[in-house]
Formats: C-alpha cells, structure tokens, sequence
C-alpha cells in the first residue's frame, strides 16, 4: 500500500515545511496563547537561569573548564578557571569561546559540541563545532594558552567525525572523506592518519571496515611507556572486533566484550558468558597483563561480579586506583581499588540520601584526584573533590536554589509484568500529597542498555511536580539497570517485554490509587518516543495524554530514514522476513490503522521534534501526526522546532520553551 506521507521524509522540501509551518502554528495557538503556558515558561526560565546555577566542570590540570549558558549568553561560553580560584566565591572566569559572538561573526548557529584534548600538551584541542545542534560537526584546532582557533591548524568541514591526538603534529581521523567512507548506517568507515600541513585527501589510510559495519574508530593510549595504538571494527552497537598496536594484533575476545586498557592491563566487561572458563560470567569485570594474553594466557583475574541486584555501570582509573561505577537497585555508589597492591578494594564512596546518583566528573592519569558531583531527584548536584590516597572528600561548591527539598517526597516501588519479572519505578510527589487519584507523568525508555537514574529534576519541580502532579520514573526492561541481561531481555523479537513492563507500571500506579487512567500520561523520546507509540496503540485504555518526543514510529522503513540503518542489532532488520513480521506489530505507524478502525478513542498526543535531527530526523513524528490528523482522530498536537538536534535541549530557552509546552498540553489537554 502506498503511503501518502512519504514526502514528509524530505525533511528541508518546500512541501514539508509548509506542513510544519502550519502543525505548529496550531498548536502554538492552542498550548502557548494561555496564561498557564506563559506563567510556567517565565517560572521554567528563572530556575534554568538562576545565577547562582553550578557550573558543571572538569578538570584538566590546574584548571576547570565549563560551559555556560544564561540569558545573555544564550549560545554559551566555554570558559575555565584556576582550580583554586574556583573554590572561592566570586569566581575569575577566562573565557575560549564566546559561542554566540562566535556564530554572529560567521553567520552560522554554532553549538557547542565538546573538545578533544592532547594529553601530552594542555595547550592544544579540538573543538567540535555542531550547526543547530546536530549530530554532524566540524572540527577547528584550538590553541588554550592563546585563546584562539589555531590558523592554518586542523580543520575539517561538518561531518560525523570524530578525531583522536597521536602527537601534537598528527591525528587519526573517522570522517566522511567522499564515496565509498561511509558505513550504510552513515558513520566512518575508513581511519586516516593525518599529518600537520598537509591536505587532508593526502593522509594516510591505516584501517577499514566494512560497508555492514556501525563504524571504524582508532586512538592512540598515551600512557608514559605502555603508549599503543587500538583500532576498532564497531559491528553493531553491541559487538566489535579490537586490534592492538601499528601490527594491529587482533584479540581474541568475544564480540560482546568491551575492552579496555591501562598500563600493563588488559580489562574486560562481559556481556555474556565466555565459554573458556565457568567463572567468566556476564557482567563480570576482569583484568589480565596484555603481554602475557599475547602469549596465550587466559587466567584473568576477576575484579567484579554482578548479582540479582547489583550491576557495573562504568569504571575509570586515575594514576593508582580504579573505580567501580556500581548500580544496586537503579540507585549507585562508587569503590575504589588501588592497582599498585594487586588491584585491591581499598574504600567506597556513597551519597548521603537514598536514591542519589554519583557521577564521576574528571579523572586524570597523572594525579589521584577524582571530581565527582552527588545529586537526586529533589537535592541539585553537590561538587567535591577526592583525594584518593587520604580519601579525604572536599566540598567544592553546591546549587543554591530555591526548591525546598522538605515539600517534596521520593519512594522507590517494584511492579510485576506479564512474564513475572518486578520492574522498579521511582515516584516524586509532593510531601503533602495524599497520593489518591492525582494526575501522574510517567517517563520511559527502555533500550540501548540506557538507564534512567537519579538525577535533579529541575525543570519537572518547577513545571510539574509544584503543581501536583506526581511524577514517575519506569526503569524498564531494555536499559542497563540490572547489567546485559536486562537489556537483552528485550531485544528484537522480545521488545514487547518493555512495553509489557511499562504498562504493568501504569497499572500497579491505578492498583495503589495513586492515580485514574483520566489523569495519567506518559513521556518519552527517540527509543522512548517509539516505546510511547505503542503505549498510544497498544495500551490506550491506560492512559489519557501521550508525549511522544523525537520518536521512531514507523518500524518498517527506519533503516532508510537516518541513522536508523544502525539499529539493527537493536530491533531487527525489516528486510529479513521474519523481523519484518514482528516488527510490524510494534511499529505505531501500521498498527495506527488497524487499531483506530475498531476503536472510537485514542489518548490525546503530543509529537515534538526537531528539523536538525540528523539521527532519527522528525519524519517519524511528522508521518504519524499527518495520519493521525487524517484520520480525525482529535487532540492531536504537533510541534517541530529548528535548532537543538536529537537532543532537543540544545540551550536553556529551548529547554524552558519545551518544558511549559509539554506542561500546557498536561493540564489544557491531556489530564481530564
């Protein structure tokens, strides 16, 4: 059958963007004219923007570095100061790079999108430039003792590139460098090296995959007398093939594995079980001598297990001690090992309420500091510093902010889904509550092995929570909450275990009278917008309202749109019979028919997206919000706005304007 809304796809065509044009003014007209929008957008920009806002930092010897946004640096500055002056009050700020006068000189929306440091040289980096935000950047060098883009330095034009340092004279470059240099997910498929003052079509090729493949990357590990070059052949997002030095020794590790190194150690984290001995189990951490795994010994020495409840999140190292990014319950602390004595577990690091989050900010190799931040849901993050050898913590700075964290309550509650499995949800209130049929956002994800942790929920207090509604987090099948297992019970033709897990939470929230299906909604984007579609067509008796932000709906035609060719691991290829068959019956786009002709009400449905994603791109959410509408089936709202890529979030105003729009749909349209 032809699909009428194929021209959607196009997503810069004159066609399309008069669709667009007109979807947003309607719901402009609709969610933003009332006074409910306007009061929550001024009281959303007053807490993003508030001045005592902490500055989130890493640190790179004697420096912090930051980037700020406010409402006259509506861009950003990235800047940085003396790591002792940082701790005093009234801070002395240098700024590198004024984004917004920046992109005024040069007539391009410029965003900030990260930096690539040289480790043997604080004076070198290179900065990814993103135009409106998204995924595709360019690369400028940048000199920090100058404070300047370097003339005549690297430079490579807009691109899904990244870049890594091998000294201060040459790079490894991931790029598109013309036909045949991408990968059919759109990635680089080629490795070059490239020397300083020489043209780029010159530099050398050191490593290829293949056209199937995700991607090709490379990097040099700098490490004073262990230096060594590692290519990776990146299949899919799950499995890669490592290849060690200029000779590019191939380790034979399983596919699933990630590995890393540092100095003489080989580390591996398993994601499923390796045959070669019974004790290797999935999620399992362990760590061999590199040289004496060349040599063909495989008797590694097991740092960490996971168990029922406890998983590893992540691990970094500083000069002498390794830690342990340790999730227990979806709620995490940290352990610290010193590598000199043998890798021993020396001391821990937990918050100081229940339900925080750690996150580690900066480490480096050279020293044993470690910068960490803590925060939760209703507490702004607190930033210390870690003195590993004394494990002398240091208060650096903390959020002043307005909420008041007594008027607010967090509980933790487990749901049963359909095949028994408990599946934990968090839920904020206010304290004062009585949490009989309230109106309730539940967010959701439920893939990619992504979790959805603690964090402050700022601009949530501010839009949703202060005003009564309670808010609710699903830590569903698919994320990383409870290690690989987890996520790969809801893989592909088990995907529908994750829906099943967050209608079971919807339910168990009607079950305790937290709340009525009248006054329940849901939220989620890109992998989330997707599980939020089939909440939409597969779950409508639960729920009254539905976001649906920068979503894959239509499960039948995602690896031609975008990057969704690199997903295939993830949901199926729908170019293979059998896949195309399940992924049909959780494709939103297809069901939207065959549901709607039997049943006469929909919940009511926000779309928004963006132009610039370059990832997903809004044409998922422009075809479906175009069917639903010709259908006419009512309280069906769509909104795309230009800048902010993927993300949606690219700055604060586009932040606070997201924010209220979602609450004005809430409260106008969606809670009855």
């Amino acid at each position: 059958m032809t699909d009428q809304f194929l021209y959607l796809e196009e997503i810069n065509s004159k066609k399309s963007l008069d669709w667009v044009q007109k979807e947003n003014t309607l719901t402009s007209e609709k969610l933003t004219q009332n006074q409910f929008f306007k009061e929550t957008y001024v009281g959303l920009e007053k807490v993003l923007f508030e001045a005592q806002a902490l500055p989130y930092i890493s640190k790179i010897g004697a420096y912090v570095y930051n980037f700020w946004q406010d409402h006259i640096n509506v861009l950003g500055v990235w800047r940085r100061a003396l790591l002792e002056n940082y701790q005093k009050e009234d801070i002395q700020w240098e700024t590198l790079i004024d984004f917004d006068q920046l992109s005024a000189d040069e007539g391009v929306k410029w965003f900030f999108g990260g930096v690539e440091r040289l480790e043997i040289d604080d004076q070198y980096c290179l900065v990814y430039l993103s135009e409106n935000g998204a995924d595709s950047v360019q690369i400028r060098e940048f000199n920090l003792a100058e404070r300047n883009f370097v003339d005549g330095g690297f430079f490579i034009e807009s691109a899904k590139t990244q870049v890594r340092w091998i000294s201060q004279n040459e790079i490894y470059v991931m790029t598109d460098f013309g036909d045949g240099s991408l990968t059919l997910s759109g990635y680089p498929k080629i490795v070059k090296r490239w020397k300083r003052d020489t043209p780029l079509n010159e530099a050398k090729t050191v490593f290829e995959v293949f056209d199937q493949d995700l991607s090709a990357f490379a990097f040099l590990d700098h490490c004073k007398g262990y230096e060594r070059h590692v290519f990776t052949r990146i299949i899919n997002f799950y499995e890669s093939e490592y290849f060690v030095g200029e000779e590019q020794f191939k380790l034979n590790v399983p596919k699933d594995a990630r590995v890393s190194f540092y100095r003489n150690l080989m580390l591996i984290e398993l994601k499923s079980h390796w045959d070669i001995s019974a004790g290797y189990l999935a999620g399992s951490l362990m760590c061999i001598d590199f040289d004496a795994f060349k040599n063909g010994d495989r008797e590694f020495d097991v740092i960490f297990k996971s168990s029922t409840c406890k998983t590893l999140s992540n691990y970094t190292f500083t000069q002498d001690f390794l830690i342990l990014d340790i999730m227990k319950d979806v709620s995490n602390y940290l352990e610290v090992y010193d590598i000199q004595s043998g890798i021993k577990l020396v001391d821990a690091i937990y918050p100081d309420e229940a339900y925080s989050q750690i996150t580690i900010d900066s480490v480096e190799n050279f020293n044993n500091d470690v910068l960490i931040s803590i925060q939760s849901f209703i507490n702004p993050p607190t930033q210390y510093l870690v003195e590993l050898e004394s494990m002398k913590k240091q208060k650096l700075k903390s959020k002043a902010h307005s909420i008041d964290q007594s008027h607010y309550r967090v509980a933790q509650h487990f749901a049963l889904s359909k095949d028994g499995t408990k599946v934990p949800y968090f839920q904020i209130s206010l304290e004062q509550s009585q949490l009989n049929h309230l109106p309730v956002l539940i967010e959701g994800y439920g893939g990619f092995e992504v979790s959805l942790t603690p964090r402050f929920l700022e601009k949530e207090i501010e839009s949703l929570i202060s005003k009564g509604v309670v808010y609710v987090i699903a830590n569903i099948r698919g994320g990383n909450e409870y290690g690989p297992d987890w996520h790969q019970q809801a893989l592909k033709h088990n995907r529908h275990k994750s829906y099943e897990d967050f209608s079971a939470v919807a339910q168990h929230l009607i079950d305790r009278g937290v709340t009525i299906k009248e006054k329940l909604a849901a939220i989620g984007g890109s992998n989330g917008g997707l599980l939020m579609g089939n909440m939409l067509m597969q779950y409508p008796d639960l729920f009254s309202a539905i976001v649906c932000e920068v979503p894959l709906l239509d499960m039948l035609r995602f690896t031609q749109i975008g990057a969704g060719y690199s997903w295939i691991a993830e949901y199926g290829d729908p170019l293979d019979s059998q896949d195309a068959k399940y992924l049909k019956t959780i494709s939103p786009y297809h069901l939207l028919g065959e549901y709607f002709e039997s049943t006469a009400k929909l919940p009511a449905v926000l779309f928004y997206t963006t132009t610039t994603d370059d990832r997903v791109t809004p044409a998922h959410a422009r075809k479906m919000a175009a069917k639903m509408k010709s259908m006419n089936i009512p309280n069906v709202y769509f909104y795309e706005q230009v800048d902010g890529g993927h993300s949606i979030f690219a700055n604060k105003k586009l932040s606070a304007f997201h924010s209220a729009l979602v609450s004005s749909f809430l409260f106008e349209v969606g809670f009855r």
